[in-house]
């Protein structure tokens, strides 16, 4: 099988795929400038994600493990197919 990309997304209405980009808002400890929670700014520190991206990002991690490095056989078609389920990362329910 020919190598795919597997691009994580977001549903509607947030338009952002692939790469994730930080901003922060309101919080001095993490660079900004004032406590307006909608002046947002740019942190200079390393950050991956916030507490909604890293749902998607566990999930990848744990695809992974479970299709390609737990079987005796790696399942590259598995880990492609294995998807997110709908629905916001926020939902407790």
């Amino acid at each position: 099988m020919p190598f795919t990309e597997k691009l994580l997304t977001v549903p509607p209405p947030i338009e952002v795929a692939g790469r994730w980009g930080g901003a922060a808002a309101g919080q001095p400890v993490l660079g900004c400038p004032d406590r307006d929670p909608t002046h947002f700014v740019r942190p200079g520190l390393p950050w991956i994600g916030c507490v909604w991206e890293l749902p998607p990002i566990l999930h990848e991690r744990d695809a992974w493990v479970r299709h390609m490095l737990t079987p005796d056989v790696p399942d590259l078609d598995a880990y492609l197919a294995d998807r997110l389920p709908e629905g916001t990362t926020g939902d407790r329910s």
